[in-house]
C-alpha cells in the first residue's frame, strides 16, 4: 500500500519538538497513492512559507524533497525553489493570542529541477514504493538578534486543481544551530583576515 509516511520540515539541522501537522492534512494524504503521484505536474507544485516579520527566508537555499521507500528500495529527489511572490500577511492569533504580522513567500520548483521530478516519477512507475516522505526545508537568511526560535507555517500545493493545504501550522524551530554556524563562519573569516594582514 502506497501512503504518505511522514511530513517533515527542517531548518538547517535543528528542529524543536513542537511540530504541528493538522489532522485534516493527515486525512487528505492518507488516500494519496502512486497513481496520484505520477499524475502530478512539476509546474503545478508550489510551496508557501510564512515567517513572522523580522525574519527573512533564504530562498536560494530552501528546497522541497520527496523520498520514496519500500522494504528493498529507496529513492529521493531534492528540488530547488524559486520565488513567485512575497507579500505581507497576518497570522490569526486565535482566541487567546495576538495576531502576528508575517511575510509569506510563494515558491515553485526551479525549471532546472523539473526534469529531476519527472525522473522520480519514472522511478516510481518501475519500482514498488510503500511510502513517500515530503520534506520542506526552509532556510533563514536574517533574524532578530535576540530571537531564539522562529515560528513557521508551510502550505503545499501538489496540483492546481486541488490548491493549497496546510502542511505545518505554526511550528517552532530553534535557531541555535544556525547561530553557531554563523558564529563559526565569522571566526574563520576574522582569522583569515588576520592572517592576510601584512606583517611589520
Amino acid at each position: 500500500m502506497f501512503r504518505i509516511l511522514t511530513l517533515a520540515f527542517f531548518l538547517c539541522t535543528a528542529i524543536s519538538a513542537c511540530t504541528s501537522v493538522p489532522l485534516s492534512t493527515m486525512a487528505k494524504l492518507s488516500t494519496f497513492d502512486w497513481q496520484d503521484f505520477n499524475a502530478l505536474q512539476a509546474g503545478d507544485i508550489q510551496v508557501k512559507i510564512t515567517v513572522p516579520q523580522g525574519f527573512e527566508l533564504n530562498i536560494e537555499r530552501s528546497w522541497l524533497g520527496f523520498e520514496l521507500s519500500s522494504e528493498h528500495n529507496h529513492h529521493s529527489g531534492r528540488f530547488d525553489l524559486q520565488r513567485l511572490s512575497t507579500q505581507a500577511s497576518v497570522i490569526d492569533g486565535g482566541l487567546f493570542g495576538s495576531d502576528i504580522a508575517a511575510t509569506t513567500y510563494r515558491l515553485q520548483l526551479q525549471p532546472e529541477s523539473r526534469p529531476a521530478f519527472t525522473e522520480l516519477q519514472a522511478y516510481l512507475r518501475q519500482h514498488k514504493a510503500d511510502n513517500v516522505m515530503i520534506r520542506v526545508v526552509p532556510k533563514i537568511k536574517r533574524y532578530p538578534a535576540n530571537a531564539e526560535f522562529v515560528s513557521v507555517w508551510i502550505d503545499l500545493q501538489l496540483s492546481s486543481q486541488e490548491g493549497f493545504f496546510t502542511l505545518v501550522d505554526g511550528s517552532q524551530l530553534s535557531l541555535s544551530t544556525l547561530k553557531v554556524q554563523r558564529a563559526n563562519a565569522t571566526d574563520r573569516a576574522n582569522e583569515k583576515t588576520t592572517q592576510d594582514l601584512p606583517s611589520n
